[in-house]
C-alpha cells in the first residue's frame, strides 16, 4: 500500500476506534485508548453492557460501571450463579476454557465454601460448575482466593490448604487429586506458581504480609509440604499474584478501586473490586467481585465477573489513587 493510503486508513481506522470509545463513555485523552506512539490504533477499546458474553445474573443491570482501564477491556464474561452467592475470587485461563474459582457468600467466614466455575472462552457459557469441595470427612475448602492450572493440575488455595484438582472433573464428581496442609505461619489468600516454584500470599487489610516460596516438585513428591522459602514483602490489601513480563505482579483493591503493581514498582489504576490476575501472552486476566450479592450496593452500576484486557494499554493507565 503506498504510503498517502496507508496513512489515510490509519487515520480512519483510528478515527473509527475513537469514536467507538466516545460511545463507551472514553474520553479522546485516555491514555489507555490512545494510539500507540506510532500511530497504530490499540488492539482493544472496551465492551458495553450488551457485548459481555454469558448470560447476565438477575443481579446485573446496564450501563457498566467506568474505570481507568475499561479502553483495554478486549471482552468480558457474566456468571451467573452470582445471583446463587457465588463471589470470584481467581482464575485461570486455558486454551478455551476459563476457570474461576471462589465461594459461596455466608456472613461467618468458616463457612464460605470453595466454589468453581468453568466458562466456555468463545461463547461465556458456565459449561461447569463445582459446587463445594469436600474430604471425605465432611471437611470442606474454605474461601478459595488462589487458582493455577499447569500440567499437574487445578491448584486451589485456601487459608489453611492446598487443593490440586483434575481440571477435567470438575462439577462431575472425582476432581480431588490431593490435599496439603500449609506449615504453621503460612496463611493463604493468594496463589502463584512461576516455574518450579508455588508462591503463597497472604491477606491482610491494614498491613502488608510476606510471600512464601514452596518448591513445586518437592511438593507434589510429598504428602507433606517442604518448608518454605520467605520472598518478599506484600502490601496491605493483596488480592491476586501473577506471573507476568518481568517478574511477579502484585494486584490490591477494594470494591471501588484497584492498584496493580509491576515488577519495577508502578502502581497502575485497574478494574474496580478486581482480584486474582492470570497473564496470558498479549492479555491480562481478571476477575471482579463487585457484582455479587455480598459487595454491591442497588445504586451501584455493575462490573462484569470477568475481564480480558490487553497488558500493553494497561501498562499505559493513571497511577493508581485508592484510598486505602
Amino acid at each position: 500500500m503506498p504510503v498517502r493510503r496507508r496513512a489515510i486508513a490509519v487515520a480512519v481506522l483510528v478515527g473509527l476506534v475513537l469514536s467507538g470509545c466516545s460511545a463507551l463513555g472514553l474520553g479522546a485523552d485516555d491514555p489507555v485508548a490512545a494510539p500507540r506512539p506510532d500511530g497504530t490504533p490499540p488492539r482493544c477499546h472496551g465492551v458495553a453492557y450488551d457485548d459481555v458474553r454469558g448470560r447476565a445474573a438477575d443481579l446485573m443491570r446496564p450501563p457498566l460501571q467506568e474505570h481507568p482501564v475499561q479502553a483495554a477491556v478486549c471482552a468480558a464474561y457474566w456468571i451467573p450463579q452470582v445471583d446463587r452467592d457465588f463471589v470470584p475470587q481467581a482464575l485461570a485461563v486455558d486454551g478455551s476454557r476459563i476457570f474461576v474459582g471462589g465461594y459461596r457468600w455466608e456472613r461467618s467466614f468458616g463457612n464460605r465454601n470453595c466454589q468453581i466455575a468453568v466458562l466456555d472462552r468463545r461463547t461465556g457459557r458456565v459449561t461447569a460448575f463445582e459446587d463445594r469441595l469436600s474430604l471425605p470427612d465432611g471437611d470442606f475448602c474454605r474461601h478459595g482466593g488462589g487458582l493455577e492450572l499447569d500440567d499437574a493440575g487445578l491448584w486451589v488455595l485456601e487459608t489453611g490448604r492446598l487443593w490440586l484438582l483434575d481440571p477435567d472433573r470438575i462439577g462431575r464428581g472425582g476432581s480431588l487429586r490431593h490435599v496439603w496442609r500449609l506449615p504453621r505461619g503460612v496463611r493463604g489468600s493468594t496463589l502463584v506458581v512461576h516455574g518450579d516454584r508455588i508462591g503463597v500470599g497472604g491477606y491482610r487489610p491494614h498491613k502488608g504480609s510476606r510471600l512464601w516460596w514452596f518448591d513445586r516438585s518437592r511438593t507434589l513428591a510429598s504428602d507433606v509440604m517442604p518448608t518454605p522459602k520467605a520472598g518478599g514483602a506484600l502490601p496491605s490489601r493483596l488480592q491476586g499474584i501473577g506471573a507476568g513480563p518481568g517478574g511477579v505482579w502484585l494486584n490490591r483493591s477494594g470494591t471501588h478501586c484497584a492498584e496493580l503493581r509491576t515488577p519495577e514498582g508502578r502502581r497502575l489504576a485497574f478494574v474496580p473490586g478486581s482480584e486474582d490476575v492470570d497473564f496470558r501472552g498479549r492479555d491480562i486476566w481478571t476477575v471482579s467481585e463487585s457484582a455479587t450479592q455480598g459487595y454491591l450496593d442497588p445504586h451501584e452500576l455493575v462490573v462484569p465477573q470477568v475481564l480480558q484486557l490487553d497488558r500493553s494499554q494497561v501498562e499505559r493507565a493513571p497511577r493508581a489513587d485508592c484510598d486505602f
